[in-house]
C-alpha cells in the first residue's frame, strides 16, 4: 500500500485474562512478550499501531515503553489498555511517547471500579477526556441492541 504511513505491531500475542467472551483465549492460550519492537516499526512510517491484546501484562513493558520514547512516533493502543494493569508508572512512562488516543478495554462490568480509577489517573496526569475511550465487548452492545461499528 504505497500511501500507508503505520507500522503494525504486535508485542504480545494471548491475553492473561482469558475472558469467556474472547476467542483470544482458543486463538491464542499462550501469552508470549517479544523484549524489542525495534525490528517491527518501518523508518518510513510516521506512526505506530499496537494490536497487542494485552500489552500492560507484559514483562516487556517498559522496554517496549523505552522504545517507544526514542523512536518519537505517535503510537496507538488500538485493542484498549488493561485498566487494572494502568499505574503511575506505566501513565508515567506513556507520557513519554505521543498517544493522541487513550483506549480502555472494558470487559464486563466486574472491572467498572478500576476502569474508573484509571480514568481519574490519566485525568490527573493531563490526559484529555476526550482522548479516553472505553472499549467495550462485542456481546455487551449486542447485549444492549446496538450494533458496534470500529473506530479508528
Amino acid at each position: 500500500m504505497p500511501n500507508w504511513d503505520a507500522s503494525i505491531v504486535f508485542s504480545s500475542r494471548g491475553c492473561i485474562r482469558k475472558c469467556p467472551f474472547c476467542s483470544v483465549k482458543d486463538l491464542e492460550p499462550e501469552y508470549t512478550a517479544r523484549k524489542s519492537i525495534m525490528r517491527l516499526v518501518s523508518p518510513k512510517h510516521r506512526r505506530i499501531i499496537f494490536w497487542d491484546n494485552n500489552i500492560l501484562a507484559s514483562p516487556h513493558w517498559r522496554d517496549i515503553f523505552a522504545e517507544l520514547a526514542e523512536l518519537g512516533k505517535p503510537v496507538y493502543f488500538n485493542q484498549g489498555l488493561d485498566a487494572r494493569l494502568l499505574t503511575q508508572d506505566v501513565v508515567t512512562e506513556m507520557q513519554k511517547f505521543k498517544t493522541p488516543v487513550v483506549r480502555l478495554a472494558y470487559d464486563s462490568d466486574a472491572i467498572r471500579e478500576p476502569l474508573k480509577k484509571a480514568i481519574e489517573l490519566l485525568r490527573a496526569n493531563r490526559y484529555d477526556g476526550r482522548a479516553n475511550r472505553c472499549l467495550l465487548p462485542l456481546q455487551s452492545h449486542r447485549q444492549a441492541g446496538r450494533l458496534p461499528y470500529p473506530r479508528a
